[in-house]
């Protein structure tokens, strides 16, 4: 499905003592053909003047086989940003799961990691009222 979707997200603190609740606002864009898909989303946080976001390439390489290419980015005021890039496969299992499997760089000197295997599970629940 493609579309826009505005977004405003609320942070709340779990652990007793963690301080205030975080505010981010932004949009998320999808473009999506038979099989190749386009996703984004960016968001702002007023209170720490940061601005994060992210883009991806999902290309249908088989009947359960999809290719990623993403970029996930950060910059706060007086920082360097923080990019990092990421290459994966997920496979179709199954109706309702699919397992992702990927590597992530980051391509700034500023940066959380120096690099990272990602291991992701994705399960779909569907009400049998649900039409």
């Amino acid at each position: 499905m493609s579309g826009f979707s505005p977004i405003i997200e609320f942070e709340i603190p779990t652990k007793k003592g963690a301080g205030r609740i975080n505010t981010l606002i932004g949009f998320s864009t999808a473009i999506v053909g038979s099989h190749l898909a386009f996703n984004q989303a960016f968001h702002y946080n007023p209170y720490d003047d940061m601005v994060e976001g992210e883009a991806s390439l999902v290309f249908k390489a088989g009947k359960k086989v999809f290719l990623i290419a993403e970029i996930l980015g950060e910059k706060m005021l007086d920082e360097q940003a923080i990019i990092n890039l990421v290459g994966g496969v997920k496979i179709k299992l199954n109706e309702n799961f699919m397992l992702g499997i990927g590597y992530q760089q980051p391509v700034t000197t500023n940066r959380d990691f120096s690099s990272q295997f990602i291991f992701q599970p994705d399960m779909e629940w569907k009400s049998s009222q649900a039409k």
